[in-house]
């Protein structure tokens, strides 16, 4: 090679060179102008919910700054979550505003993300959201079941794909019958923000008779472990709501309509100092509407359901990853959660077998076994429950048991024990909920005793949660309710959801058990008691728990006979034997492995 022509090389390598630098360097600067863009948008869209009533501009604002992000850099990795926010916010505007011309622009907005980013996880939950404001907001059902096929043409295979089938089965029934699935409203062409007054402070539409008659949102409650959250808001009179998932920021919203907020809870953020919730915000959102955020950087699932008497709404909430925490930190991950006898050594009961009706049940096709236990004795402090003809309390007599039935599962069956309460303390019945679902548990038993009219009844029985007629059972229910501040976990991480009949059919084989054992125990000792039966009833207490649970009604403390009884520490022995072996035979069923108890007592859950 010539020196002319080998110097000509080397220039052209250092330009290519150059060429490269530069062109790295232009696209980080594009990155680095994407990312502040879209970091700029979140914080707008924050500013925005924090306002009681956003004008119209504001939701505008926030709707360019995210899709400036997709101007400035499509391949930006947030770039998709920034369409989703955009599209987000129109469909919010279309409720605030009541104007369909928004929820138009949000689908218009979903279906685009959808088609520039076909493998994104937001474009499937984009198409689906597509069919949910076609059915819930426009209401339009066969649009909406348009949208449902097409999200199951692109995404057969979704998560949400299930959901899609049943929405459609439904609308295809509501046709079938007849029914008219159009909405009866008008649309709404237009309709602007209630007037402002010069302190920039909007003027209700409402007159202040009919907003002093509002419910009002009077507290609210949160109970939070590792990946469980509970939290409850208090309001005093019945209100319909509205739940969104929302994403940049991540969060739960939930919106309140024809309520206002109490005086001394406007704009109040609660911060959570552990679990994966970070914070809840509350705000009057409109003058008919109020709005509680919760901030919820990764959520697995969420549900909501409401309890009257003072009206309450129930969120329960569970993290994809668990979080440390205090509560947890007793237990270290790299240490095993169970010491066997002697050296380590475990005992394993055969295979799982059929429940007794013979359906088939994901908890045992899985072979989850049972290692953790919450014993739930009822009442408390200053809930005495029933008081027998000889002034013996309710709440007294269950907690000997739980005690002791405590003792005898840690000896028999070496797993984990936890209790709601060991103490004569109050405790809310949803908490109770809440710390067998935060302690991981794959069994909940609630003990009670039993009370009637009529003191010539006696007998034991076992509930387990699902509907029913029975006026019996309903007064029963409601009497056990009436504290309510007032209305198989390892299954739940294994899939999205567990289906209702999961539960119910573990339940009701483990109701079924544990009322055969102690028919049998009590008779064996002569202390015979009528077997009233396995029966269903809506137990606030057994309402979202994610474990099989149960509610047993050791005697009726209303029959003096019983009431005699139950004084008799002999008698509590036996119906603690009883409930152990109920507990053990139905673990068995599971093929459960056995291991022996840890040395040291569990100490009760601190209450969260």
């Amino acid at each position: 090679m010539t020196r002319g022509r080998g110097a000509f090389v080397v220039a052209a390598l250092l330009a290519a060179a150059c060429v490269a630098r530069a062109s790295l360097s232009a696209s980080l600067s594009v990155r680095q102008r994407a990312a502040a863009a879209y970091r700029r948008a979140v914080q707008l869209r924050v500013a925005l919910e924090s306002r009681s009533q956003p004008p119209m501009v504001a939701y505008k604002r926030a709707i360019d700054a995210f899709r400036l992000v997709y101007r400035i850099d499509p391949a930006y990795p947030k770039t998709p979550a920034s369409l989703a926010a955009a599209a987000e916010i129109y469909q919010e505007m279309g409720r605030r505003f009541a104007d369909d011309r928004y929820y138009a622009q949000a689908i218009k907005a979903f279906q685009f993300l959808a088609s520039q980013y076909p493998g994104e996880s937001v474009s499937s939950d984009a198409l689906f959201t597509v069919a949910e404001i076609y059915r819930t907001d426009i209401e339009n059902p066969s649009q909406a079941r348009a949208a449902y096929q097409q999200f199951l043409k692109e995404y057969p295979y979704g998560s949400k794909a299930v959901a899609a089938r049943r929405e459609i089965a439904r609308i295809d029934l509501k046709l079938e019958r007849g029914q008219n699935t159009s909405r009866m409203r008008p649309r709404a062409t237009s309709r602007v923000a209630p007037p402002a007054t010069q302190s920039g402070v909007p003027t209700s539409t409402a007159s202040e008779g009919n907003a002093s008659r509002m419910p009002e949102l009077e507290g609210i409650h949160d109970w939070v472990g590792p990946n469980y959250t509970r939290v409850v808001i208090q309001l005093n009179g019945e209100a319909k709501f509205n739940a969104m998932h929302l994403s940049n920021p991540p969060r739960l919203v939930f919106d309140l309509s024809d309520t206002r907020l109490a005086s001394d809870l406007a704009r109040k953020v609660f911060p959570v100092e552990s679990g994966f919730l970070r914070r809840i915000r509350v705000a009057q959102f409109q003058p008919t509407v109020t709005r509680v955020v919760l901030d919820v950087p990764e959520i697995e699932d969420y549900s909501v359901f409401s309890l009257p008497h003072p009206f309450r709404l129930v969120i329960d909430v569970h993290g994809s990853a668990p979080v440390a925490t205090a509560r947890n930190a007793r237990t270290p991950a790299s240490a095993p959660a169970f010491h066997g006898r002697g050296a380590g050594s475990v005992e394993v009961s055969p295979p799982a077998s059929a429940t007794t009706s013979g359906t088939p049940s994901l908890t045992r096709a899985l072979g989850l076994k049972i290692r953790r236990i919450v014993i739930d004795p009822g009442h408390g402090g200053h809930d005495t429950g029933t008081i027998g003809p000889g002034g013996l309390e309710e709440k007294n007599v269950v907690l000997g048991v739980a005690l002791r039935l405590r003792t005898l599962l840690r000896e028999r069956m070496g797993c984990q024990v936890f209790m709601t309460r060991s103490t004569d303390k109050f405790i809310p019945l949803e908490e109770r909920t809440a710390i067998a679902n935060q302690d991981r548990a794959d069994l909940f038993i609630s003990i009670h005793a039993n009370s009637s009219s009529d003191p010539h009844v006696r007998g034991i029985e076992t509930y387990y949660l699902n509907f029913t007629s029975d006026p019996a059972a309903l007064r029963l229910a409601a009497r056990e309710n009436a504290t309510s501040r007032d209305n198989v976990y390892q299954l739940q991480s294994l899939i999205k959801k567990i289906a209702l009949t999961e539960k119910i059919d573990e339940s009701r084989q483990f109701a079924s058990t544990v009322d055969h054992q102690l028919a049998i125990h009590l008779s064996d000792d002569g202390y015979a008691q009528p077997d009233r039966g396995v029966k269903t009833a809506p137990f606030v207490v057994l309402i979202g728990a994610n474990m099989p649970s149960i509610l047993v009604e050791i005697s009726f403390l209303s029959n003096p006979r019983d009431d005699e009884l139950l004084r008799l520490g002999s008698y509590r022995e036996q119906i603690a034997q009883a409930l152990c072996d109920g507990i053990v035979r139905y673990a068995h069923t599971l093929g459960t492995i056995r291991i022996a108890a840890q040395p040291h007592d569990e100490a009760d859950p601190p209450r969260f």
